[in-house]
């Protein structure tokens, strides 16, 4: 299996403002546990198969445009070519994060189309899922429409002023898209899962009837495919989150502390943690303990800063320090889901190959 590299999950960024902030990196596991589903067929996005608004020529709204003719931004083949542009974008997506071992639309669709077996070819080419986007409903409506607008002319012949009225005309776009990402595991045909993203976009510019250049349609349904990019990786990529704290001041203040803070504020951890901590130790300092909680977390063990700030809740009911503590703990419970998807044992090792019924799923989801 292609393993995930991943830089190191906690690290220090350090953020200069009125109180020195630390910045503690973890995994946010996926909403999705897809750990045992790395190796992972993708295949192409099927298109919509409805019927989109069509005509020769775009509708008018208003009698000021009324004979105005401009033709649509958009052919027949738009659910095609939206389609293919939405697999691209998946691909490119899924394949950034360097999570999975993905076979290609190319390769997945032909076993998919074959109608025999699809989930055992897939097998025995390593693939423990397989992945099926549609494009369940899409819409696109352009219209035109008039502002009558008027100026004050100066006639100098007859030393007079009259009005003068026109128009401006505006095409409308609207456009609406519903995208479904399924999830089937290959050896039980069973769906893992599916998700369903919505969205509508809407852009109106001005158009000159005798030169009509205007945005196309297509580019509206691009957006909105582009923008289901983040929901897409936070459903079945892990990443990379930060956890922002400050520094706890130095009250009651002790002299000694201030290259701890200082050391803090340059990027210094080691000096800072070894100080905080020396200083909590000695005199039991709940800002000094409190801190080097934090430092401890900046430096990659958790464990170790949960162990910190609960000596340091012993001592103190200070709200922040309890605050602290339970951050913490959401901090090592995310690292712990996130590790558990990243070194899952993969499907083929958990499932028998002879499992579940004999029919398909997969004419349904691709015709």
């Amino acid at each position: 299996m292609k393993k995930l590299i991943l830089p190191f999950l906690l690290s220090v960024l350090m953020l200069v403002s009125c109180a020195t902030e630390i910045s503690v990196r973890y995994m946010q596991p996926s909403e999705i546990n897809m750990g045992s589903y790395r190796n992972l067929a993708v295949a192409s996005v099927v298109p919509y198969r409805g019927s989109v608004r069509t005509s020769d020529w775009l509708r008018t709204i208003d009698a000021g445009a009324f004979g105005i003719r401009i033709r649509p931004s958009y052919s027949r083949d738009i659910t095609g070519s939206v389609a293919r542009y939405a697999t691209d974008r998946l691909v490119s997506t899924l394949s950034s994060t360097g999570y999975y071992n993905i076979l290609p639309p190319s390769s997945t669709d032909p076993i998919l189309r074959s109608g025999w077996d699809q989930s055992r070819q897939l097998r025995n080419l390593g693939y423990d899922a397989v992945m099926i986007p549609r494009i369940d409903a899409m819409d696109i409506d352009e219209h035109i429409y008039s502002i009558q607008r008027s100026s004050t002319e100066y006639d100098a012949y007859d030393h007079s002023y009259y009005t003068v009225y026109y128009y401006d005309y505006y095409v409308k776009q609207v456009a609406t898209i519903t995208y479904t990402v399924t999830v089937i595991d290959t050896h039980t045909d069973k769906i893992i899962a599916t998700r369903s993203f919505t969205d509508s976009r809407t852009h109106t510019e001005s158009v000159d009837p005798d030169f009509p250049r205007f945005d196309k349609a297509e580019t509206l349904f691009q957006r909105m495919i582009r923008g289901f990019d983040t929901g897409l990786i936070r459903l079945f990529v892990p990443t990379v989150r930060s956890y922002d704290v400050a520094l706890m001041d130095n009250k009651p203040e002790i002299k000694e502390l201030k290259p701890a803070y200082d050391a803090a504020k340059d990027g210094n951890i080691q000096y800072a943690l070894d100080s905080f901590l020396s200083e909590w130790k000695t005199s039991g300092h709940v800002p000094s303990g409190y801190n080097a909680a934090i430092l401890t977390a900046a430096t990659g063990d958790v464990p170790g800063a949960i162990a910190i700030v609960d000596e340091v809740m012993k001592v103190t009911g200070d709200s922040k320090v309890s605050r602290l503590a339970a951050d913490l703990r959401r901090v090592e419970s995310n690292n712990e889901e996130a590790e558990r998807q990243l070194t899952a044992v993969p499907a083929s090792e958990m499932i028998p190959d002879e499992v579940g019924p004999d029919y398909s799923i997969y004419d349904y989801l691709t015709r």
